[in-house]
């Protein structure tokens, strides 16, 4: 009884690799259709990419176009500039901070 339920287990984690082989084999994306039963937000971008690869000779040919796929998954530029448009306000922020106390512990009254 044991070694039925191994052997089952072992069969099902090969199985499960022959489908991850075969999926990074042909490099298809998922179905294509978004979570609300319309087109993907991104599958514009992957059936470009995909078809320059199938006629380019050169993957580096397309490197542009996985740079917008990607781009399109992961939004990876996007909050790079937000983060960096962030950080310069914060800097201003302290900027204007410090200006302000200077000015206020540098301008002193004299009272006659």
């Amino acid at each position: 009884l044991l070694q039925c339920f191994f052997r089952r287990r072992r069969r099902r984690r090969e199985r499960k690799r022959k489908r991850i082989i075969n999926q990074s084999i042909n490099q298809s994306m998922a179905s294509g259709w978004g979570i609300t039963g319309n087109k993907g937000r991104c599958y514009d971008f992957w059936i470009d990419f995909s078809d320059c690869m199938s006629r380019c000779r050169e993957p580096k040919d397309c490197v542009l176009l996985r740079e917008d796929y990607l781009e399109c998954l992961h939004h990876a530029k996007e909050y790079q500039r937000r983060n960096r448009i962030y950080k310069e306000e914060q800097r201003q922020i302290r900027a204007a901070a410090r200006k302000a106390k200077e000015g206020d512990s540098g301008v002193e009254t004299k009272v006659h």
